[in-house]
C-alpha cells in the first residue's frame, strides 16, 4: 500500500477539481466535480488533524510546488474539524 497523502497533496487535488469543474459546461458533470473538490478539502482537514497528532502519516513528502492561490490548509479547517484535531 502507498503512503497516505499530506494535506498539501489533497488540496492539490481539491484545487485541480476546481479548476476542472471551471472549464466544465455540463451542469451536472461540475457538480459532481465541485463535490469532489469539497471532497478533498474534508480529506485534507482531516490529513492536518494527522500531521498535528505525530502520527506515522506524516512521513509523506510532497514532491511539487504549489502555485500560491489564498487558499491554505488551515482555512480549510472548519471550526468542527478543528475542535476534532484538538481532542
Amino acid at each position: 500500500m502507498s503512503a497516505p497523502l499530506t494535506s498539501v497533496q489533497w488540496l492539490v487535488r481539491a484545487e485541480d477539481a476546481h479548476l476542472d469543474a471551471a472549464a466544465m459546461n455540463d451542469p451536472h458533470g461540475k457538480r459532481l466535480m465541485l463535490v469532489m473538490a469539497t471532497s478533498y478539502e474534508r480529506l485534507a482537514a482531516h490529513a492536518v488533524c494527522l500531521e498535528r497528532s505525530g502520527l506515522p502519516h506524516e512521513g509523506a513528502q510532497a514532491d511539487f510546488q504549489l502555485i500560491p492561490t489564498g487558499r491554505t490548509v488551515d482555512s480549510m479547517v472548519n471550526r468542527r474539524d478543528a475542535a476534532t484535531c484538538d481532542s
